[in-house]
């Protein structure tokens, strides 16, 4: 190996080579994105950035690397679904959902939204945007034809839930979440 550099996110496609007065640059996208960005879900220590990144043979300087995935800043509506709306939630979000917004319980791939993170109007409005498309003209078609408002609101507190079990996560304390924090950032590490 001549050289390396950590990007923080994936390598979207291969890096090119090239000279300006005399000079080597090489350029690489990096992000998490395309196909494979929708179908699988994001490297474990990827903050899901997108940007292009050229360095300069023999360069010096370097770039932020940030890792770590944005925080929730308030607590999400609390978790007022039965288990059994939960899991079926859960199943639909996976028949439905998951393709675009992410296979790892409702955390997404950083290409699309990461519904964790919905905002209070977001979850206010979130049956016209599932069912009635209301955000179609951002991508997000509408799946009245295939979910009933049931439906829907069984995904929503599916996620709901998800939202809330990050909050504890990210909020908590003590040994546990030290631990915890140690075994995820260690598989993280094995699986880069």
């Amino acid at each position: 190996m001549l050289w390396q550099a950590a990007t923080g996110t994936g390598i979207v496609a291969p890096p090119i080579s090239y000279e300006i007065g005399g000079e080597q640059f090489v350029a690489v996208m990096a992000g998490w994105g395309g196909v494979g960005g929708l179908a699988l879900p994001q490297q474990i220590n990827a903050n899901g950035t997108s940007r292009v990144l050229v360095y300069k043979l023999d360069g010096d300087a370097s770039h932020p690397v940030e890792t770590q995935r944005p925080r929730l800043a308030v607590p999400p509506p609390p978790v007022t679904g039965a288990d059994t709306s939960i899991d079926r939630g859960e199943a639909l979000f996976v028949e439905h959902c998951a393709r675009c917004h992410g296979a790892n319980v409702g955390i997404g791939s950083g290409v699309v939204e990461d519904l964790r993170y919905m905002s209070t109007a977001t979850h206010e409005i979130f049956d016209e945007i599932v069912r009635d498309g209301l955000y179609s003209g951002l991508g997000m078609i509408g799946f009245a034809d295939q979910l009933s408002s049931d439906d829907t609101t069984d995904i929503h507190h599916y996620l709901i839930k998800v939202a809330n079990d990050t909050w504890q996560q990210q909020n908590a304390s003590g040994w546990w979440h030290d631990f915890s924090g140690w075994v995820t950032s260690g598989i993280g590490d094995v699986i880069g």
